[in-house]
């Protein structure tokens, strides 16, 4: 776990980014971001990380896409980091503050696509409240992973989809509004075993 430290810092520092830009232009609330941590390179020195520094650790130019999805379908997403054809070790997923979720590392990866198991049954909460799976919820990604990128093919199912701003321009504008921002805490996505 040590060595996703650093990278799960800034991947939830820039899930701050998109969930409160998401949540601006819309007039239905954003409850759920995630990033994939390979979408984004490099890393940002602190104190003084530079705006030249943000654009390479988000190379891309993703827009943000906004969808509604279902607490089984945001579930199904999570089985998705570790059910084939993603590499073994999985393609973690960063997620936004006020939500949380477990995973079993003893249940197998790699299995079939549709028949993960990994995921805690429970363990997804959103503000401390277990998700409802028959619920619908926005989400936040951005466009590659909205098309199913990275093998995140549940993602195509999403409803009242919308495309917003640009990941680097929305980082560039949260992080010059608040200037110093702390590491925002862990502890959004425990592994259990």
């Amino acid at each position: 776990m040590r060595a996703f430290a650093a990278p799960l810092l800034l991947a939830a520092l820039l899930m701050g980014s998109s969930l409160a830009a998401a949540k601006a232009p819309s007039n239905k609330p954003i409850t759920l971001s995630l990033i994939a941590l390979n979408d984004f390179h490099g890393n940002i020195l602190p104190p003084s990380g530079t705006f030249g520094q943000l654009f390479n650790v988000l190379p891309f130019n993703n827009n943000l896409v906004t969808m509604t999805l279902t607490g089984e379908q945001i579930r199904r997403l999570l089985e998705q980091q570790w059910e084939k054809p993603q590499p073994m070790g999985g393609r973690i997923l960063s997620v936004s503050q006020g939500f949380s979720y477990a995973w079993d590392a003893q249940a197998p990866e790699g299995t079939a696509a549709g028949t993960g198991a990994r995921i805690v049954p429970g363990s997804l909460q959103l503000q401390g409240v277990p998700l409802d799976m028959q619920k619908n919820y926005r989400v936040t990604v951005n466009n590659f992973m909205a098309s199913g990128g990275d093998n995140f093919a549940i993602l195509r199912d999403g409803r009242d989809v919308q495309t917003g701003e640009i990941d680097l321009v929305v980082a560039k504008i949260y992080l010059r509004a608040r200037g110093v921002v702390k590491a925002p805490t862990e502890g959004r996505v425990t592994r259990q075993h």
